[in-house]
């Protein structure tokens, strides 16, 4: 989200699946008896005065796993599809 406020930076993707306001900093302990161990947040994390279900990019680019299996990054060439658009 800094790089969304504070530069011209220029996102690609996919939108994330975790609001960007979040509990986060997980710490764990054991239970003494069945030794199962349990995570818990410790902190807000507010990285946007709204509330936000997603981080969308400025460019959405869908992946397969066809694409993935043959190696193909579509981010990429979305990027440089972009970079070939603005210099011309």
């Amino acid at each position: 989200m800094d790089f969304k406020k504070f530069t011209n930076a220029l996102f690609v993707g996919e939108e994330t699946s975790q609001k960007p306001n979040h509990y986060g900093e997980v710490r764990s302990f054991k239970l003494p008896n069945s030794s199962i161990t349990i995570q818990y947040s410790t902190k807000y994390i507010k990285t946007s005065n709204d509330d936000l279900n997603t981080f969308l990019p400025d460019i959405i680019v869908k992946n397969s796993y066809l694409e993935y299996s043959k190696g193909i990054d579509p981010e990429f060439q979305e990027i440089i599809n972009y970079s070939n658009d603005c210099t011309k």
